[in-house]
């Protein structure tokens, strides 16, 4: 069939368009993520909507976006799916016992003073224990639907070694493994597993008001590690979290985290290990006040966490001495992410002091977005790794602040931020201050894995978290 020249010349007249508007539309978006710190992940997000409802434009907009879209899947095609366990040391390792849900479990005993007491199940002790008894769980491993403990002062313990609770079937009251609250809690030395529910948000613990300590326990393989209630009193309710792994962590659409804390007067982490989150973010805080120290929160290779850090409703947020690390397979662009949905608190800080930032993914990112003005703070001698914007809050002092490439220390894919070779600018400087007072000291360390040791007063430090 003949086709007149002029229908020739303008087909390759509208290829030749669409090829240009393709160009351009890729070098903006090169442009986009170079300059503002947003990964193609997000842009593609964001364009994707914009242009939904718009057929001519999806059309022109199709070769760039397929493209990207492209490229995106083939940074991620390296990483793997189902991260190898043997990439981090882990408790687990340690806990004895058979996966059977039909072999009986090991023994519970229930602790009143010099008597010593056998129970059926974890419900049993529950439901007998009162202020002041022990919950001794036999090391192994617990099929339990879990249980609800509500106004009292126990502690729940593996009895000389960890114990691991794994969901067998529905949890209590469709929540948790342990459901606390009313009262004061120590949980010590217990694995949470395999805790899922209709909610999406099936917790290894959740609490809802008092006070809890939870200390050498690790939450793995579940949708939410610790789900903390906001407190209606917003006085009260303290949690405190030290020497405990979370990994693998999340429900895969972002609505679970490895620890959520509502609107409570205090979170406090210390010397936790938290790794290879599923979407949703490795810490999620609305706490008037959040106290964060020597910590390791690196989503590491094959993680996909959404922020690693987010304090959404701002408060006093206190990170010392942590090593931070983002994946090249996140969900978001921003490591630590602050204020984006309002400001219930009278007082927003930021005094981030001697922290180890890290970013692996290859076109960049955002270390710190915060939404909104600052009250007050501090941003001093923080080690800054890899690709991304490093935009300190406006008005918040800061100084001594370090950024390097990831060539610059030991092994960053490891979470090894350690200066590779010897370099004087990676001495901190004497304390500043900040209205007179020294900045908040970093006085411990923390080594990997779950451990934390002091420093040694008078020893010259080096900026970032490891010395």
């Amino acid at each position: 069939m003949y086709t007149p020249w002029f229908m020739k010349r303008f087909r390759h007249f509208l290829v030749a368009a669409g090829a240009c508007v393709a160009i351009v539309i890729s070098a903006g978006l090169v442009a986009c993520w170079d300059c503002s710190g947003f990964i193609p992940l997000e842009i593609l997000r964001h364009l994707e909507r914009r242009l939904d409802g718009h057929p001519r434009l999806q059309m022109l907009g199709s070769p760039a976006l397929g493209a990207m879209r492209w490229l995106n899947d083939q940074l991620d095609s390296d990483v793997p799916a189902s991260p190898d366990s043997s990439v981090e040391p882990s408790a687990m390792r340690e806990v004895p016992g058979s996966l059977n849900p039909f072999q009986e479990s090991p023994a519970i005993w229930l602790l009143r003073g010099e008597t010593r007491k056998r129970v059926g199940s974890l419900a049993d002790a529950a439901a007998q224990a009162v202020d002041g008894d022990v919950v001794l769980l036999q090391p192994g491993v617990h099929w339990t639907n879990g249980a609800v403990w509500r106004g009292k002062s126990v502690s729940i313990r593996g009895d000389g070694g960890l114990a691991r609770l794994m969901a067998s079937s529905d949890l209590a009251e469709g929540k948790a493994l342990l459901v606390l609250g009313g009262g004061s809690f120590e949980v010590r030395h217990l694995a949470f597993q395999g805790a899922r529910v209709a909610d999406r948000n099936g917790a290894g613990i959740r609490f809802e008001g008092g006070r809890l300590r939870v200390e050498h326990c690790v939450f793995q393989d579940s949708e939410s590690g610790i789900l903390i209630n906001g407190d209606p009193d917003e006085a009260t309710t303290e949690v405190q979290v030290s020497f405990t792994e979370f990994a693998r962590l999340g429900d895969g659409m972002g609505y679970a985290h490895a620890v959520y804390a509502g609107r409570i007067r205090l979170l406090e982490l210390r010397g936790n290990h938290f790794h290879h989150g599923k979407v949703g973010h490795l810490v999620k805080s609305r706490a008037q006040v959040s106290k964060l120290v020597a910590n390791r929160i690196t989503d590491n290779p094959g993680g996909q966490a959404s922020y690693e850090l987010n304090f959404p409703n701002g408060g006093q947020v206190f990170l010392i001495g942590n090593v931070i690390g983002q994946s090249r397979s996140t969900q978001n662009g921003a490591v630590l992410s602050m204020l984006e949905e309002g400001q219930p608190w009278a007082r927003n800080e930021l005094h981030a002091v001697h922290n180890s930032w890290v970013n692996l993914h290859p076109f960049g990112g955002r270390f710190l977005q915060v939404a909104g003005p600052l009250s007050g703070g501090q941003v001093w001698r923080n080690l800054v790794v890899g690709r991304g914007t490093w935009r300190v809050p406006e008005g918040v002092p800061s100084g001594g602040n370090l950024r390097v490439g990831l060539d610059a220390v030991q092994d960053a894919q490891a979470g090894d931020l350690r200066p590779g070779h010897w370099q004087p600018e990676w001495v901190a400087d004497s304390p500043p201050l900040v209205d007179g007072a020294e900045v908040s000291a970093l006085t411990e360390v923390y080594r990997h894995p779950l451990r934390v040791e002091p420093l040694p007063k008078g020893r010259a430090l080096l900026v970032g978290a490891l010395q």
